[in-house]
């Protein structure tokens, strides 16, 4: 199966969505084979496209490990107060 997610995220600040990013980056690699990831940020929003061809579970599972990873990011950067 072809699925095509892209994901917007709307951070508090530019700052924010760089360190996201930034944070993220390294997580990327390995994908599964047949899956893309890409990310950039655009003043305050994180914008993801991923896509992937194969089964709906991997796919959910990455995408699962992706949301997750953003929302420790975020709460580090809240604990820190560095935005």
């Amino acid at each position: 199966m072809m699925a095509k997610i892209i994901i917007e995220v709307e951070f508090s600040s530019p700052s924010e969505a760089a360190i996201t990013l930034r944070a993220l980056s390294p997580d990327n690699t390995p994908l599964p084979k047949n899956m893309k990831f890409e990310m950039k940020s655009d003043e305050n929003r994180l914008i993801m496209l991923l896509e992937y061809n194969g089964k709906i579970s991997t796919l959910l599972s990455t995408l699962d490990d992706i949301l997750a990873s953003m929302k420790i990011v975020g709460d580090v950067v809240t604990l820190s107060g560095k935005t």
